[in-house]
Protein backbone atom coordinates (compact mmCIF):
# COMPACT_ATOMS: atom_id res chain seq x y z
CA UNK A 1 0.00 0.00 0.00
CA UNK A 2 1.49 3.34 -1.07
CA UNK A 3 1.51 6.45 1.05
CA UNK A 4 0.92 9.89 -0.42
CA UNK A 5 1.03 13.36 1.07
CA UNK A 6 -1.68 15.96 0.71
CA UNK A 7 -1.17 19.43 2.15
CA UNK A 8 1.55 18.13 4.42
CA UNK A 9 -0.55 15.31 5.89
CA UNK A 10 0.45 11.74 5.25
CA UNK A 11 -2.38 9.46 4.14
CA UNK A 12 -2.74 5.92 2.92
CA UNK A 13 -3.72 5.31 -0.67
CA UNK A 14 -6.36 2.62 -0.66
CA UNK A 15 -6.29 -0.20 -3.21
CA UNK A 16 -8.77 0.08 -6.07
CA UNK A 17 -11.86 -2.06 -5.65
CA UNK A 18 -13.02 -3.33 -9.04
CA UNK A 19 -16.52 -4.46 -9.93
CA UNK A 20 -18.06 -5.90 -13.09
CA UNK A 21 -20.52 -3.40 -14.53
CA UNK A 22 -22.88 -4.32 -17.37
CA UNK A 23 -23.87 -1.49 -19.75
CA UNK A 24 -27.55 -0.61 -19.96
CA UNK A 25 -28.51 1.18 -23.23
CA UNK A 26 -30.49 4.36 -22.68
CA UNK A 27 -31.39 5.91 -26.03
CA UNK A 28 -28.28 6.15 -28.21
CA UNK A 29 -25.75 6.03 -25.38
CA UNK A 30 -24.91 3.76 -22.51
CA UNK A 31 -24.86 5.59 -19.25
CA UNK A 32 -23.85 4.33 -15.86
CA UNK A 33 -24.92 5.89 -12.61
CA UNK A 34 -24.80 3.97 -9.38
CA UNK A 35 -25.73 5.94 -6.28
CA UNK A 36 -24.98 4.24 -3.03
CA UNK A 37 -24.00 5.21 0.47
CA UNK A 38 -20.32 4.48 1.08
CA UNK A 39 -17.92 4.60 3.97
CA UNK A 40 -14.24 5.34 3.38
CA UNK A 41 -11.88 3.97 6.00
CA UNK A 42 -8.69 5.95 6.44
CA UNK A 43 -6.14 6.47 9.11
CA UNK A 44 -7.14 8.66 12.02
CA UNK A 45 -7.01 12.31 11.12
CA UNK A 46 -5.82 11.68 7.55
CA UNK A 47 -6.95 13.46 4.39
CA UNK A 48 -8.02 11.89 1.16
CA UNK A 49 -8.79 13.22 -2.30
CA UNK A 50 -10.03 11.73 -5.54
CA UNK A 51 -9.91 14.64 -7.94
CA UNK A 52 -13.52 15.71 -7.39
CA UNK A 53 -13.64 15.73 -3.62
CA UNK A 54 -10.60 17.57 -2.35
CA UNK A 55 -9.17 17.77 1.09
CA UNK A 56 -12.05 16.25 3.04
CA UNK A 57 -11.21 15.67 6.68
CA UNK A 58 -12.46 12.39 8.06
CA UNK A 59 -12.78 12.14 11.82
CA UNK A 60 -11.23 9.19 13.60
CA UNK A 61 -14.39 9.05 15.66
CA UNK A 62 -16.32 7.80 12.64
CA UNK A 63 -13.83 5.42 11.08
CA UNK A 64 -11.48 3.32 13.07
CA UNK A 65 -10.85 -0.30 13.77
CA UNK A 66 -13.66 -2.00 15.66
CA UNK A 67 -13.31 -2.10 19.40
CA UNK A 68 -15.41 -3.97 21.88
CA UNK A 69 -17.97 -2.20 23.97
CA UNK A 70 -16.71 -2.30 27.53
CA UNK A 71 -19.05 -4.18 29.82
CA UNK A 72 -19.33 -1.60 32.56
CA UNK A 73 -22.98 -1.72 33.38
CA UNK A 74 -23.58 -4.79 35.47
CA UNK A 75 -27.02 -4.45 36.99
CA UNK A 76 -26.88 -0.70 37.42
CA UNK A 77 -26.50 0.49 33.83
CA UNK A 78 -25.75 4.03 34.98
CA UNK A 79 -23.23 6.47 33.62
CA UNK A 80 -21.87 9.87 34.52
CA UNK A 81 -21.47 13.08 32.46
CA UNK A 82 -19.03 12.94 29.58
CA UNK A 83 -20.26 9.61 28.25
CA UNK A 84 -18.46 7.64 30.97
CA UNK A 85 -19.91 4.97 33.16
CA UNK A 86 -19.26 5.25 36.87
CA UNK A 87 -17.02 2.20 36.52
CA UNK A 88 -15.24 3.19 33.33
CA UNK A 89 -15.63 4.35 29.74
CA UNK A 90 -19.00 3.62 28.19
CA UNK A 91 -17.74 3.90 24.63
CA UNK A 92 -14.07 3.67 23.73
CA UNK A 93 -12.87 6.41 21.39
CA UNK A 94 -13.55 5.64 17.74
CA UNK A 95 -15.90 2.71 18.33
CA UNK A 96 -17.74 1.63 15.21
CA UNK A 97 -21.43 1.64 16.05
CA UNK A 98 -24.89 2.31 14.69
CA UNK A 99 -27.56 4.87 15.52
CA UNK A 100 -30.78 2.97 16.04
CA UNK A 101 -32.73 6.14 16.76
CA UNK A 102 -31.96 9.72 15.74
CA UNK A 103 -34.52 12.51 16.14
CA UNK A 104 -33.13 14.92 13.58
CA UNK A 105 -35.98 17.42 13.92
CA UNK A 106 -35.66 17.75 17.69
CA UNK A 107 -31.88 17.89 17.59
CA UNK A 108 -31.82 20.54 14.87
CA UNK A 109 -34.41 22.61 16.76
CA UNK A 110 -32.46 22.36 20.02
CA UNK A 111 -29.27 23.43 18.27
CA UNK A 112 -30.98 26.38 16.57
CA UNK A 113 -32.64 27.53 19.80
CA UNK A 114 -29.35 27.45 21.66
CA UNK A 115 -26.97 28.72 18.98
CA UNK A 116 -25.09 25.45 18.59
CA UNK A 117 -23.03 24.57 15.52
CA UNK A 118 -23.54 20.89 14.74
CA UNK A 119 -21.05 20.98 11.89
CA UNK A 120 -21.57 20.92 8.12
CA UNK A 121 -23.61 18.37 6.25
CA UNK A 122 -21.45 16.45 3.81
CA UNK A 123 -22.01 14.51 0.64
CA UNK A 124 -19.21 12.36 -0.74
CA UNK A 125 -19.04 11.62 -4.45
CA UNK A 126 -16.46 9.41 -6.19
CA UNK A 127 -16.15 8.83 -9.93
CA UNK A 128 -14.13 5.98 -11.41
CA UNK A 129 -11.56 6.68 -14.17
CA UNK A 130 -12.79 6.74 -17.75
CA UNK A 131 -10.04 4.45 -18.97
CA UNK A 132 -7.68 1.82 -17.62
CA UNK A 133 -4.41 1.30 -19.39
CA UNK A 134 -5.59 3.48 -22.24
CA UNK A 135 -8.68 1.35 -22.80
CA UNK A 136 -11.98 3.24 -22.37
CA UNK A 137 -14.23 1.72 -19.71
CA UNK A 138 -17.68 2.69 -18.41
CA UNK A 139 -17.57 5.11 -15.52
CA UNK A 140 -19.27 4.48 -12.21
CA UNK A 141 -20.20 7.27 -9.83
CA UNK A 142 -20.67 6.58 -6.16
CA UNK A 143 -22.47 9.28 -4.21
CA UNK A 144 -24.12 9.76 -0.89
CA UNK A 145 -27.55 10.35 -2.39
CA UNK A 146 -29.62 13.48 -2.65
CA UNK A 147 -29.85 14.03 1.11
CA UNK A 148 -26.70 15.21 2.80
CA UNK A 149 -25.80 13.62 6.11
CA UNK A 150 -24.34 15.13 9.25
CA UNK A 151 -21.52 13.68 11.27
CA UNK A 152 -23.87 12.27 13.90
CA UNK A 153 -21.17 11.52 16.46
CA UNK A 154 -19.99 15.10 16.30
CA UNK A 155 -23.52 16.50 16.55
CA UNK A 156 -24.25 14.26 19.54
CA UNK A 157 -21.06 15.40 21.28
CA UNK A 158 -22.00 19.06 20.75
CA UNK A 159 -25.46 18.51 22.26
CA UNK A 160 -24.11 16.59 25.25
CA UNK A 161 -21.49 19.24 25.94
CA UNK A 162 -24.10 21.98 25.81
CA UNK A 163 -26.39 20.12 28.20
CA UNK A 164 -23.65 19.37 30.70
CA UNK A 165 -25.02 18.38 34.10
CA UNK A 166 -28.58 19.14 32.99
CA UNK A 167 -28.59 15.65 31.47
CA UNK A 168 -28.70 13.48 34.58
CA UNK A 169 -26.86 10.19 34.49
CA UNK A 170 -26.34 9.10 38.09
CA UNK A 171 -30.03 9.71 38.95
CA UNK A 172 -28.93 10.69 42.46
CA UNK A 173 -30.79 14.00 42.49
CA UNK A 174 -34.54 14.10 43.18
CA UNK A 175 -37.04 14.88 40.37
CA UNK A 176 -37.62 16.56 38.11
CA UNK A 177 -34.94 15.87 35.53
CA UNK A 178 -35.08 17.75 32.23
CA UNK A 179 -32.77 15.43 30.31
CA UNK A 180 -31.36 12.00 31.06
CA UNK A 181 -28.67 9.84 29.53
CA UNK A 182 -27.30 6.40 30.17
CA UNK A 183 -25.98 3.15 28.76
CA UNK A 184 -27.74 -0.19 28.63
CA UNK A 185 -30.27 -2.34 26.79
CA UNK A 186 -33.00 -0.48 24.90
CA UNK A 187 -36.19 -2.16 23.66
CA UNK A 188 -38.15 -0.99 20.60
CA UNK A 189 -41.84 -1.41 19.84
CA UNK A 190 -44.77 0.25 18.15
CA UNK A 191 -47.00 2.45 20.31
CA UNK A 192 -50.64 1.88 19.43
CA UNK A 193 -53.93 3.35 20.50
CA UNK A 194 -53.15 7.02 19.98
CA UNK A 195 -53.89 9.24 16.95
CA UNK A 196 -50.42 8.60 15.50
CA UNK A 197 -50.33 4.85 16.17
CA UNK A 198 -49.33 4.07 12.59
CA UNK A 199 -45.97 5.80 13.08
CA UNK A 200 -45.42 6.03 16.84
CA UNK A 201 -42.46 4.29 18.46
CA UNK A 202 -42.07 3.17 22.06
CA UNK A 203 -38.63 2.71 23.60
CA UNK A 204 -37.94 1.36 27.06
CA UNK A 205 -34.77 1.09 29.11
CA UNK A 206 -34.01 0.38 32.73
CA UNK A 207 -31.18 1.61 34.94
CA UNK A 208 -30.28 2.20 38.57
CA UNK A 209 -29.22 5.27 40.49
CA UNK A 210 -26.01 5.49 42.48
CA UNK A 211 -28.04 4.59 45.56
CA UNK A 212 -29.47 1.47 43.86
CA UNK A 213 -32.92 2.87 43.09
CA UNK A 214 -34.44 1.24 40.01
CA UNK A 215 -35.35 3.75 37.32
CA UNK A 216 -37.66 2.97 34.39
CA UNK A 217 -37.61 5.15 31.27
CA UNK A 218 -40.55 5.10 28.85
CA UNK A 219 -39.70 7.07 25.72
CA UNK A 220 -42.18 7.80 22.94
CA UNK A 221 -41.01 8.84 19.48
CA UNK A 222 -41.48 8.25 15.77
CA UNK A 223 -40.94 5.06 13.80
CA UNK A 224 -39.52 7.26 11.03
CA UNK A 225 -36.51 7.93 13.27
CA UNK A 226 -35.68 4.28 13.89
CA UNK A 227 -33.11 2.21 12.05
CA UNK A 228 -32.16 -1.42 12.37
CA UNK A 229 -35.73 -2.68 12.77
CA UNK A 230 -38.43 -3.37 10.18
CA UNK A 231 -41.69 -2.06 11.56
CA UNK A 232 -43.65 -4.43 9.33
CA UNK A 233 -42.23 -7.35 11.31
CA UNK A 234 -44.26 -6.51 14.44
CA UNK A 235 -47.33 -8.57 15.23
CA UNK A 236 -50.33 -6.23 15.19
CA UNK A 237 -52.21 -8.08 17.86
CA UNK A 238 -52.68 -8.12 21.61
CA UNK A 239 -53.62 -5.75 24.42
CA UNK A 240 -53.50 -1.98 23.96
CA UNK A 241 -54.03 0.44 26.81
CA UNK A 242 -57.02 2.71 27.29
CA UNK A 243 -54.54 5.21 28.73
CA UNK A 244 -52.92 5.84 25.34
CA UNK A 245 -54.83 9.13 24.93
CA UNK A 246 -53.56 10.26 28.34
CA UNK A 247 -50.00 9.50 27.23
CA UNK A 248 -50.55 11.44 24.00
CA UNK A 249 -51.69 14.44 26.05
CA UNK A 250 -48.60 14.12 28.23
CA UNK A 251 -46.35 14.15 25.18
CA UNK A 252 -48.16 16.97 23.37
CA UNK A 253 -48.14 19.24 26.44
CA UNK A 254 -44.62 18.25 27.55
CA UNK A 255 -46.14 16.99 30.78
CA UNK A 256 -47.86 20.25 31.68
CA UNK A 257 -51.48 19.14 31.15
CA UNK A 258 -53.45 16.23 32.51
CA UNK A 259 -57.19 16.02 31.89
CA UNK A 260 -57.36 12.23 32.06
CA UNK A 261 -58.80 9.94 34.71
CA UNK A 262 -55.21 9.25 35.77
CA UNK A 263 -55.14 12.70 37.25
CA UNK A 264 -51.90 12.61 39.20
CA UNK A 265 -48.39 12.22 37.83
CA UNK A 266 -47.66 8.93 39.56
CA UNK A 267 -50.69 7.12 38.19
CA UNK A 268 -50.15 8.43 34.66
CA UNK A 269 -46.48 7.46 34.76
CA UNK A 270 -47.44 3.98 35.94
CA UNK A 271 -49.79 3.65 32.95
CA UNK A 272 -46.91 4.57 30.64
CA UNK A 273 -44.78 1.84 32.21
CA UNK A 274 -47.60 -0.69 31.84
CA UNK A 275 -47.74 0.13 28.14
CA UNK A 276 -43.98 -0.21 27.76
CA UNK A 277 -43.84 -3.62 29.47
CA UNK A 278 -47.25 -5.18 28.78
CA UNK A 279 -48.56 -3.80 25.47
CA UNK A 280 -49.40 -6.61 23.09
CA UNK A 281 -49.97 -9.37 25.63
CA UNK A 282 -52.39 -12.18 24.84
CA UNK A 283 -53.63 -14.31 27.69
CA UNK A 284 -51.94 -13.90 31.05
CA UNK A 285 -49.04 -11.55 31.75
CA UNK A 286 -46.98 -14.44 33.19
CA UNK A 287 -46.99 -16.14 29.77
CA UNK A 288 -44.90 -13.31 28.34
CA UNK A 289 -42.58 -12.56 31.26
CA UNK A 290 -38.96 -12.34 30.05
CA UNK A 291 -40.22 -13.25 26.55
CA UNK A 292 -41.00 -9.88 24.92
CA UNK A 293 -40.95 -11.32 21.40
CA UNK A 294 -44.16 -13.17 22.22
CA UNK A 295 -46.05 -9.89 22.69
CA UNK A 296 -47.65 -7.98 19.85
CA UNK A 297 -46.19 -4.72 18.54
CA UNK A 298 -42.67 -5.48 19.79
CA UNK A 299 -39.78 -5.07 17.36
CA UNK A 300 -36.61 -6.01 19.20
CA UNK A 301 -33.89 -4.75 21.47
CA UNK A 302 -30.23 -3.87 21.40
CA UNK A 303 -27.65 -4.18 24.13
CA UNK A 304 -24.75 -1.84 24.75
CA UNK A 305 -26.67 1.31 23.80
CA UNK A 306 -25.95 4.84 24.84
CA UNK A 307 -29.01 7.07 24.82
CA UNK A 308 -30.15 10.62 25.48
CA UNK A 309 -33.74 11.64 26.21
CA UNK A 310 -35.76 14.72 27.04
CA UNK A 311 -37.93 14.08 30.11
CA UNK A 312 -41.48 15.39 30.47
CA UNK A 313 -42.55 13.56 33.64
CA UNK A 314 -40.29 12.30 36.41
CA UNK A 315 -41.77 10.73 39.55
CA UNK A 316 -40.58 8.68 42.51
CA UNK A 317 -43.28 6.19 43.38
CA UNK A 318 -44.87 5.97 46.80
CA UNK A 319 -43.93 2.48 47.95
CA UNK A 320 -47.01 2.25 50.17
CA UNK A 321 -49.35 3.03 47.28
CA UNK A 322 -48.18 0.55 44.66
CA UNK A 323 -47.90 -3.23 44.87
CA UNK A 324 -46.57 -4.32 41.49
CA UNK A 325 -46.42 -7.86 40.15
CA UNK A 326 -44.58 -9.36 37.22
CA UNK A 327 -42.38 -7.16 35.08
CA UNK A 328 -43.34 -3.98 36.95
CA UNK A 329 -42.21 -5.35 40.31
CA UNK A 330 -39.31 -3.37 41.74
CA UNK A 331 -39.96 -0.11 39.85
CA UNK A 332 -39.19 2.87 42.08
CA UNK A 333 -38.81 5.86 39.75
CA UNK A 334 -40.41 6.42 36.35
CA UNK A 335 -39.39 8.91 33.69
CA UNK A 336 -41.54 9.56 30.63
CA UNK A 337 -40.33 11.58 27.68
CA UNK A 338 -38.96 11.46 24.14
CA UNK A 339 -35.70 9.95 22.84
CA UNK A 340 -33.16 12.15 21.07
CA UNK A 341 -30.86 9.34 20.07
CA UNK A 342 -29.95 5.74 20.74
CA UNK A 343 -26.63 4.36 19.55
CA UNK A 344 -25.19 0.90 19.95
CA UNK A 345 -21.44 0.40 19.76
CA UNK A 346 -22.03 -3.22 18.79
CA UNK A 347 -24.39 -3.56 15.80
CA UNK A 348 -24.24 -7.35 16.20
CA UNK A 349 -26.04 -6.96 19.53
CA UNK A 350 -29.32 -6.07 17.78
CA UNK A 351 -31.98 -8.72 18.41
CA UNK A 352 -34.94 -8.71 16.00
CA UNK A 353 -38.00 -10.41 17.41
CA UNK A 354 -39.35 -11.32 13.98
CA UNK A 355 -36.37 -13.65 13.54
CA UNK A 356 -36.92 -15.17 16.97
CA UNK A 357 -40.59 -15.81 16.16
CA UNK A 358 -39.64 -17.43 12.87
CA UNK A 359 -37.03 -19.64 14.52
CA UNK A 360 -39.53 -20.70 17.19
CA UNK A 361 -42.11 -21.71 14.59
CA UNK A 362 -39.74 -23.66 12.31
CA UNK A 363 -38.82 -27.31 12.80
CA UNK A 364 -35.20 -27.63 14.02
CA UNK A 365 -34.06 -29.45 10.88
CA UNK A 366 -35.39 -26.74 8.58
CA UNK A 367 -33.87 -24.01 10.75
CA UNK A 368 -30.41 -25.57 10.57
CA UNK A 369 -30.68 -26.05 6.81
CA UNK A 370 -31.59 -22.38 6.35
CA UNK A 371 -28.69 -21.23 8.52
CA UNK A 372 -26.22 -23.44 6.67
CA UNK A 373 -27.46 -22.08 3.34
Amino acid sequence: MQRVRHRGVQARQLPLLSHVVRPVPLGSRSTFSVRVSIRVILGAGSRWTDGRTKGHQFSSQLVSRPSSFRETLGESGRCVPGGRNIRGSALSAGSIGKYLYWSGRRIEAFAADNGLDLGPKRQLSIKSPGSIGGVPVPQVELAGGEKKQRNLRRAAAVIEKALGDQAVSTFADPPPALFAKGVGQVSFAKFVGGPASDKAALLHTRTRSTSGQRVELCLFGSLDNTAGFRTSDALDTGWSSSASQAIEELLQSHGRQNSSQWDDEESRAVEALKIALNQGITGGIAEHENRPWTRGYTLGHARNCEWLAEIYTDVILDGHRWDFRGSLAGAERIMVGVPLWVRTASPNSIVRYAEMRRDASEPPTRRWRRRLG
